[in-house]
């Protein structure tokens, strides 16, 4: 008789050559797509996204996220061929396409192509109130989260702070958190602010105002002004009064736009599934995020400013 542990050992390796039951054949993952923090709206907006992918019956591709530092990090991984689609900031892509910034030593990127516009993101800080910091500039001497290194708010901070003359030595402290760490960073009193690009109203800023005395900080000064004149994938931007606690007033900033990209050789099908998908399936796209429901369906047809659009999204957008 062949003993127990043996024919264990022989079920293990029959199972190593066969698929599960959720990796059966004909499965066939045509998306991967980069995002951003679990915490926050890139990768919901992803899972969203792919949710009406996977949803779909008409198309036999399904659709995966992965969760990723945010917009640098998703050029990155496009250009290495590690995913094929990645939700990046606006002014991210025209930097990527032209190779400035955190793009100069990798070199220009001419064969990224835009999918879709999804929502605006606001340059944001978030101060204690104790601080006294109520304008950009009072930032000086004070203890900030600048950002992540690889993440595009981090991008537009150093932007932001290149106007001004500005470098790390006008904080009393720069600090560099992720979006996971930067939760409840404010009201333990380790920052006295933080700055981020994101889409309102945050979860994650909503849940530090609640937790303790906090305002949102006006960033638009003829320095400013000057720098979104300059560039075209800035606008003036003013975020809502009463979307968070301590801030009963609107906030005068600036922004840009969070846009689905690919590469030019991922396949037409694959676009086209993919915005049809949305599209089809637009109301729970829309219902799956809070910053996502000012999004209209003609704002998700993306335009050519910064880089051409795929193929597979002019067809689909002409109609």
């Amino acid at each position: 008789m062949v003993h127990f542990s043996k024919l264990f050992i022989l079920f293990c390796v029959l199972c190593a050559f066969f698929p599960t039951r959720g990796e059966a054949a004909g499965t066939k993952f045509g998306i991967y797509m980069g995002t951003g923090g679990l915490n926050g709206i890139y990768y919901p907006t992803g899972k969203a996204m792919c949710k009406a992918v996977n949803n779909n019956i008409q198309i036999s591709f399904k659709c995966a996220v992965k969760s990723t530092h945010g917009s640098i990090e998703n050029i990155e991984k496009l250009r290495n061929k590690e995913t094929n689609f990645g939700i990046v900031q606006s002014d991210v892509l025209y930097y990527a396409v032209h190779g400035y910034g955190p793009f100069k030593n990798k070199g220009r990127f001419p064969q990224l192509r835009t999918v879709m516009s999804l929502y605006t993101e606001s340059f944001t800080i978030l101060a204690r109130k104790d601080s006294g910091i109520r304008n950009f500039n009072d930032l000086k001497g004070k203890r900030v989260n600048i950002g992540s290194p690889r993440s595009g708010g981090r991008t537009s901070m150093d932007l932001v702070m290149r106007f001004k003359g500005w470098d790390k030595s006008v904080f009393s402290k720069a600090l560099e958190l992720t979006p996971a760490e930067i939760s409840g960073a404010l009201c333990d009193n380790k920052v006295d602010a933080i700055v981020s690009v994101i889409g309102h109203p945050n979860a994650a800023l909503k849940k530090e105002a609640a937790a303790c005395e906090t305002v949102l900080v006006n960033a638009y000064d003829p320095q400013i002004k000057a720098m979104i004149h300059k560039f075209p994938y800035l606008n003036p931007i003013r975020i809502r009064n009463g979307l968070y606690k301590g801030s009963p007033d609107s906030t005068m900033t600036f922004g840009v736009e969070s846009v689905l990209v690919t590469t030019e050789s991922t396949p037409r099908p694959t676009v086209i599934g993919l915005i049809r998908s949305v599209v089809d399936g637009y109301s729970d796209f829309i219902y799956s995020h809070n910053a996502l429901q000012a999004v209209t369906k003609e704002m998700l047809a993306a335009t050519d400013e910064i880089t051409p659009l795929h193929l597979g999204a002019s067809q689909v957008f002409k109609k």
